[in-house]
Order: structure tokens, then C-alpha cells, then sequence
């Protein structure tokens, strides 16, 4: 594996920061270049805020959060938003700008941070939606496509160009086994070309799968991250 790209230090988070009661306590890990780190979660269970304090969307009230180096809590504005910009997730509740189509929502960070051309972008995302089952790209609200359509698109929006960190939270929940196999494979490839992952799962299909290498396997329970096995090959 290459470079750290993401690093939680002695991390906690608060749920409620009037009462400081908190949702997460000292996690320490490092997603690498090309490496996964896999976090077993109980099906019931909530996501942790991991995804969010990788992002900088959340700050710490114990510890720090790199990426690349970086601390979240040392950037400037607009360099939040650039290193936001590199970043694909998949969210365990579809979020979406309500006022945009799907396809519109899918392309906007492209089209936003890079200077590719609109020909460009289309073409990947309709190349992903292809990939993914998807015969076009949905021209609807959000509100309006099937759970089975947002959900694909999620995954194509977190694959747009080349992202260094996928942050995906329960990805694969109602996928169908073909959906499921298709989004593995597209995340072992963006680990090939050097992005790192910080994936949440209850699914078995996922925890046990054994083509996502390297990886390394923990557990969230009573606050913190258990039982760390690292798979390398």
C-alpha cells in the first residue's frame, strides 16, 4: 500500500454537544493508498460518524483527523472544499440536492471542481450507470426514482473521477447479489488505482468477501472500533 490518505488520532466524537455524551470514543486507524478498511457494524445498529469526521463535517472533541497529512480543523474554507471535492461517498440515507435531477446531481462535483468537459462527464457516469445496471441516467427528483435507482446512483455519483477516498456507508443494503458483485468490483479497481476505503457493513456478502485486498477488519460496538485483522494478500 501507498501513503496514509486518511488518519483518525485518539478520535472522539459527541452526540449532543450541550451534554458532551459520546457516539464514539478514542478511535485510532489509517486507510492507506489502495488499502480498505472494513467495519463490521451490527444490522440494527446506526452508522458511526466515521464518514462525516473523515470529511471535516464533523469536529472532534478528543483527537484529530488527517487527510493527506492535513488537518481537517487546520484548512481553510476553500480548502475544505477541494479536498471534499476528491472524495466519493455513499450515504446510509440518500442525500441529494432536492432541486437538481438525479443525473444533474450525479455530475454537479465534476462540473463544479474539475475543468473536464460536460461530453466527458456524461460519458463516464452513463459508462458507470451501464456498469451498474442502469440503462440511463435518471432525469427525475430524487424523490421520485425507485429505492433500487437512488441507490445506483449513489454508487456512480461516489465512482465519479477517480475519487482518493470512498467513504461508503451500507452500500449494498436491498442490492441484489449481481448489484452487490458489480459494486465490489468497482471499488477493488479504484483501490487499484490507488484510492483507499473506509467502508461500513452489516452485509455478509460484503464482510466476508474475500477479492477486497488488503484489507483491514474491525468491528463498532459500545462506542469504539474492536478486533482489528489485517488481510494483506
Amino acid at each position: 500500500m501507498g501513503d496514509d490518505i486518511l488518519v483518525f488520532s485518539n478520535v472522539s466524537l459527541a452526540r449532543d454537544e450541550s451534554t458532551g455524551d459520546l457516539v464514539m470514543e478514542e478511535v485510532d486507524f489509517t486507510v492507506r493508498e489502495g488499502g480498505c478498511l472494513m467495519v463490521e457494524l451490527d444490522e440494527e445498529a446506526p452508522c458511526p460518524p466515521l464518514a462525516d469526521a473523515a470529511q471535516g463535517l464533523v469536529d472532534p472533541v478528543q483527537g484529530r483527523v488527517f487527510f493527506r497529512g492535513e488537518d481537517w480543523m487546520d484548512m481553510s474554507p476553500d480548502r475544505v472544499v477541494d479536498v471534499r471535492s476528491v472524495i466519493g461517498r455513499v450515504y446510509a440515507t440518500g442525500t441529494w440536492v432536492n432541486n437538481l435531477d438525479l443525473d444533474e446531481n450525479i455530475t454537479l462535483s465534476q462540473r463544479h471542481h474539475t475543468s473536464r468537459s460536460m461530453d466527458e462527464i456524461l460519458y463516464e457516469a452513463r459508462e458507470l450507470a451501464e456498469r451498474f445496471g442502469l440503462k440511463e441516467l435518471p432525469a427525475v427528483r430524487p424523490e421520485w426514482a425507485d429505492n433500487s435507482e437512488e441507490r445506483i446512483c449513489q454508487w456512480v455519483r461516489a465512482m465519479m473521477g477517480k475519487p482518493q477516498l470512498l467513504l461508503l456507508e451500507r452500500p449494498t443494503r436491498e442490492a441484489s447479489d449481481w448489484e452487490c458483485d458489480k459494486l465490489v468490483q468497482a471499488v477493488v479497481e479504484a483501490m487499484h488505482n490507488g484510492a483507499g476505503v473506509l467502508w461500513l457493513s452489516s452485509d455478509v456478502r460484503i464482510l466476508k468477501n474475500q477479492s477486497i485486498l488488503p484489507v483491514t477488519r474491525v468491528k463498532f460496538g459500545g462506542n469504539r472500533l474492536t478486533e482489528s485483522i489485517e488481510v494483506q494478500s
